[in-house]
Protein backbone atom coordinates (compact mmCIF):
# COMPACT_ATOMS: atom_id res chain seq x y z
CA UNK A 1 0.00 0.00 0.00
CA UNK A 2 1.09 3.78 -0.05
CA UNK A 3 4.18 4.82 2.18
CA UNK A 4 2.97 6.14 5.16
CA UNK A 5 5.77 8.53 5.93
CA UNK A 6 5.73 9.29 2.22
CA UNK A 7 6.51 13.44 2.82
CA UNK A 8 8.30 12.96 5.86
CA UNK A 9 10.35 16.31 6.23
CA UNK A 10 14.09 16.62 7.78
CA UNK A 11 16.03 20.46 8.15
CA UNK A 12 19.83 19.35 8.10
CA UNK A 13 22.75 22.36 9.56
CA UNK A 14 25.69 21.82 7.47
CA UNK A 15 28.97 21.60 9.12
CA UNK A 16 31.06 23.93 10.04
CA UNK A 17 34.35 25.27 12.01
CA UNK A 18 32.84 27.95 14.52
CA UNK A 19 35.06 31.03 15.59
CA UNK A 20 37.34 29.17 18.49
CA UNK A 21 38.29 26.80 15.98
CA UNK A 22 36.15 23.87 17.06
CA UNK A 23 34.16 21.45 14.51
CA UNK A 24 30.77 21.42 14.09
CA UNK A 25 29.51 18.57 12.49
CA UNK A 26 26.36 18.66 10.15
CA UNK A 27 23.22 18.27 12.67
CA UNK A 28 19.47 17.16 12.05
CA UNK A 29 17.63 20.12 13.65
CA UNK A 30 14.00 19.61 12.79
CA UNK A 31 11.60 17.28 11.57
CA UNK A 32 8.04 17.64 10.22
CA UNK A 33 6.27 14.70 10.01
CA UNK A 34 3.40 12.70 12.01
CA UNK A 35 5.25 9.71 13.20
CA UNK A 36 6.12 11.23 16.53
CA UNK A 37 3.00 9.24 18.15
CA UNK A 38 3.02 6.38 15.61
CA UNK A 39 6.46 5.53 17.27
CA UNK A 40 5.74 5.70 20.77
CA UNK A 41 2.59 3.84 20.06
CA UNK A 42 4.94 1.39 18.20
CA UNK A 43 7.66 1.38 20.99
CA UNK A 44 4.93 0.41 24.30
CA UNK A 45 2.36 -1.95 22.34
CA UNK A 46 3.93 -3.33 19.56
CA UNK A 47 1.35 -2.16 17.11
CA UNK A 48 1.87 -0.12 13.41
CA UNK A 49 -0.38 2.69 13.18
CA UNK A 50 -0.24 4.78 9.72
CA UNK A 51 -0.05 8.58 9.52
CA UNK A 52 1.95 11.11 7.09
CA UNK A 53 0.17 11.23 3.99
CA UNK A 54 -0.33 15.09 3.28
CA UNK A 55 -2.25 16.35 0.71
CA UNK A 56 0.09 18.62 -1.57
CA UNK A 57 -2.03 21.84 -0.35
CA UNK A 58 -0.51 20.62 2.79
CA UNK A 59 2.55 19.74 2.49
CA UNK A 60 3.68 22.80 -0.33
CA UNK A 61 2.90 25.59 3.03
CA UNK A 62 4.93 23.36 5.39
CA UNK A 63 8.08 23.14 3.45
CA UNK A 64 7.72 26.83 2.41
CA UNK A 65 7.44 27.87 5.87
CA UNK A 66 10.59 25.55 7.25
CA UNK A 67 12.86 26.66 3.84
CA UNK A 68 11.75 30.68 5.10
CA UNK A 69 12.19 29.85 8.91
CA UNK A 70 15.71 28.29 8.22
CA UNK A 71 16.99 31.22 6.39
CA UNK A 72 16.00 30.79 3.11
CA UNK A 73 17.40 27.28 2.74
CA UNK A 74 17.65 25.29 -0.02
CA UNK A 75 14.56 22.32 -0.33
CA UNK A 76 15.88 19.05 -2.15
CA UNK A 77 12.59 17.53 -2.72
CA UNK A 78 12.81 13.27 -4.05
CA UNK A 79 11.17 13.90 -7.16
CA UNK A 80 10.36 9.88 -7.79
CA UNK A 81 6.88 9.96 -6.65
CA UNK A 82 6.89 13.72 -6.10
CA UNK A 83 3.36 14.81 -5.99
CA UNK A 84 3.77 18.71 -7.85
CA UNK A 85 5.61 19.92 -4.84
CA UNK A 86 8.82 20.66 -6.97
CA UNK A 87 7.16 22.70 -9.72
CA UNK A 88 5.43 25.06 -6.69
CA UNK A 89 8.39 25.62 -4.96
CA UNK A 90 10.29 26.40 -8.21
CA UNK A 91 7.69 28.94 -8.70
CA UNK A 92 7.85 30.91 -5.55
CA UNK A 93 11.13 31.79 -6.04
CA UNK A 94 12.45 28.81 -3.48
CA UNK A 95 16.00 27.64 -3.60
CA UNK A 96 15.40 24.26 -5.01
CA UNK A 97 18.75 21.49 -5.58
CA UNK A 98 19.29 20.72 -8.95
CA UNK A 99 20.91 17.63 -9.82
CA UNK A 100 22.67 16.63 -13.17
CA UNK A 101 22.08 13.54 -15.20
CA UNK A 102 22.78 11.95 -18.42
CA UNK A 103 20.10 11.74 -20.89
CA UNK A 104 20.53 8.90 -23.04
CA UNK A 105 17.99 10.31 -25.54
CA UNK A 106 19.97 13.20 -26.20
CA UNK A 107 23.06 12.00 -25.31
CA UNK A 108 24.24 15.06 -22.92
CA UNK A 109 24.29 16.03 -19.12
CA UNK A 110 21.26 18.03 -18.24
CA UNK A 111 20.29 19.53 -14.60
CA UNK A 112 17.41 18.77 -13.58
CA UNK A 113 15.08 19.87 -10.19
CA UNK A 114 14.98 17.91 -7.29
CA UNK A 115 16.99 14.61 -6.12
CA UNK A 116 16.16 11.14 -7.69
CA UNK A 117 16.87 8.44 -5.82
CA UNK A 118 18.07 5.33 -8.33
CA UNK A 119 19.98 2.00 -8.03
CA UNK A 120 22.95 3.62 -9.10
CA UNK A 121 23.25 6.38 -6.35
CA UNK A 122 21.42 4.74 -3.05
CA UNK A 123 23.84 2.86 -2.59
CA UNK A 124 26.61 5.20 -2.40
CA UNK A 125 24.52 7.58 -0.27
CA UNK A 126 23.89 5.36 2.27
CA UNK A 127 27.30 4.46 2.66
CA UNK A 128 28.26 7.74 2.98
CA UNK A 129 25.23 8.33 5.64
CA UNK A 130 26.90 5.37 7.29
CA UNK A 131 30.42 6.66 7.30
CA UNK A 132 29.02 10.27 9.05
CA UNK A 133 26.66 8.34 11.62
CA UNK A 134 29.64 6.60 12.58
CA UNK A 135 32.09 9.68 12.58
CA UNK A 136 30.08 11.95 14.33
CA UNK A 137 32.85 12.79 16.88
CA UNK A 138 35.54 13.10 13.95
CA UNK A 139 36.57 16.51 13.21
CA UNK A 140 35.70 16.85 9.24
CA UNK A 141 33.50 14.43 9.64
CA UNK A 142 30.24 13.07 10.97
CA UNK A 143 26.14 13.77 11.90
CA UNK A 144 24.41 14.38 15.31
CA UNK A 145 21.13 13.99 15.53
CA UNK A 146 18.79 13.82 18.83
CA UNK A 147 15.22 13.15 17.13
CA UNK A 148 13.95 10.03 18.69
CA UNK A 149 12.06 9.33 16.02
CA UNK A 150 15.12 9.79 13.15
CA UNK A 151 17.35 7.81 15.73
CA UNK A 152 15.22 4.95 16.29
CA UNK A 153 14.81 4.49 11.92
CA UNK A 154 18.80 4.71 12.12
CA UNK A 155 18.58 1.75 14.62
CA UNK A 156 16.35 -0.55 12.27
CA UNK A 157 17.92 -0.08 9.25
CA UNK A 158 19.82 -3.01 7.79
CA UNK A 159 21.33 -4.66 5.26
CA UNK A 160 18.83 -7.80 4.69
CA UNK A 161 19.88 -10.86 2.90
CA UNK A 162 18.54 -9.96 -0.51
CA UNK A 163 21.99 -7.22 -0.21
CA UNK A 164 19.54 -4.16 -0.17
CA UNK A 165 19.69 -2.01 2.45
CA UNK A 166 16.42 -0.91 3.88
CA UNK A 167 14.71 -0.89 7.53
CA UNK A 168 13.77 -4.07 9.12
CA UNK A 169 10.38 -5.55 8.63
CA UNK A 170 7.32 -3.17 9.86
CA UNK A 171 9.40 0.01 10.18
CA UNK A 172 10.30 2.81 7.66
CA UNK A 173 13.43 3.71 6.52
CA UNK A 174 12.02 7.49 5.57
CA UNK A 175 14.41 9.66 7.52
CA UNK A 176 17.17 7.52 6.76
CA UNK A 177 16.64 8.02 3.09
CA UNK A 178 16.44 12.06 3.71
CA UNK A 179 19.49 12.07 5.71
CA UNK A 180 21.30 10.24 3.28
CA UNK A 181 20.45 12.15 0.72
CA UNK A 182 20.54 15.37 2.71
CA UNK A 183 24.40 14.82 2.96
CA UNK A 184 24.87 14.04 -0.64
CA UNK A 185 23.91 17.68 -1.37
CA UNK A 186 26.14 19.36 0.78
CA UNK A 187 27.91 21.22 -2.05
CA UNK A 188 24.53 23.24 -2.59
CA UNK A 189 23.81 24.05 0.49
CA UNK A 190 22.58 28.02 1.03
CA UNK A 191 23.85 30.28 3.56
CA UNK A 192 21.77 30.80 6.39
CA UNK A 193 20.05 34.09 6.25
CA UNK A 194 17.27 36.27 8.41
CA UNK A 195 13.78 34.23 8.17
CA UNK A 196 11.54 35.73 5.30
CA UNK A 197 8.13 37.50 5.96
CA UNK A 198 5.48 36.49 3.35
CA UNK A 199 3.27 39.34 2.29
CA UNK A 200 -0.70 37.98 2.01
CA UNK A 201 -0.28 39.21 -1.12
CA UNK A 202 2.88 36.79 -2.33
CA UNK A 203 0.70 33.73 -1.28
CA UNK A 204 -0.45 31.83 -3.63
CA UNK A 205 -3.98 30.94 -4.41
CA UNK A 206 -2.86 26.85 -2.50
CA UNK A 207 -1.93 28.86 0.65
CA UNK A 208 -4.45 31.66 0.95
CA UNK A 209 -6.99 28.94 0.84
CA UNK A 210 -5.15 27.18 3.65
CA UNK A 211 -4.74 29.92 5.84
CA UNK A 212 -8.28 31.30 5.39
CA UNK A 213 -9.74 34.52 4.83
CA UNK A 214 -8.79 35.88 8.44
CA UNK A 215 -5.07 36.76 7.41
CA UNK A 216 -3.60 40.53 8.32
CA UNK A 217 -1.04 42.17 6.56
CA UNK A 218 1.56 40.41 7.87
CA UNK A 219 1.89 36.39 8.32
CA UNK A 220 4.52 33.74 8.37
CA UNK A 221 3.55 31.73 5.20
Amino acid sequence: GDDPDNHGILVLRMPYWDRNGRWRPMRVVARATDCGEELSLRLRTGKYVAACRWALDVLFPRVLRLSDWYGGCMVCPEVNKDPGLTPLLVQKGVPVYRQTKYNRVEQKEEDFWGWDTNEENREAMINLLHRMIRNNDVDGDGIQCEDPVVIQEYRVFARLKNGRTEAMGGWHDDTVLASAIGVSCEQQATLMRAPHVHRTDELSEIEKRQRGVRMRDRSFA
